[in-house]
């Protein structure tokens, strides 16, 4: 029984396996962004977006078991889904004209990339522990 319990317990992917799931795919995400950074191009800035949802879609869909690491991916799913909301927003406005709707979605964007950033670094403090 106790060779049994042993093989259940291993089935399930180890709190590793699933720190490794999820930083691939923001580093990813992260090298994504890097391409575009300085672009002026608004189909590029709109294929970020796409990256966004994509990554968020990729993140949803990982069978976190951890606890706490579910918590941190329901946490990026909604980061990467509202940045590619704002940013395609500050497209929107940037082709209408409208400065003022375009700044604020700027600033969004600032703050989700910077909300990002705690959590990423929370999942590697989080991965980091026995």
């Amino acid at each position: 029984m106790l060779a049994l319990n042993q093989g259940l317990i291993s089935c399930g992917a180890s709190k590793a396996d699933q720190c490794r799931q999820l930083i691939l795919i923001t580093k990813q995400m992260a090298e994504e962004g890097a391409k575009y950074r300085d672009t002026t191009s608004t189909e590029e800035v709109l294929n970020m977006a796409d990256a966004f949802d994509a990554t968020a879609t990729k993140i949803e869909r990982l069978n976190l078991e951890d606890p706490v690491l579910a918590n941190y991916q329901g946490e990026l799913v909604s980061i990467y889904q509202g940045n590619a909301e704002a940013t395609r927003t500050m497209v929107k406005a940037l082709e209408s004209k409208d400065i003022l709707t375009a700044q604020l979605a700027q600033k969004q964007v600032a703050t989700i990339g910077q909300q990002e950033q705690q959590v990423i670094t929370n999942i590697n403090v989080h991965c980091q522990q026995p």
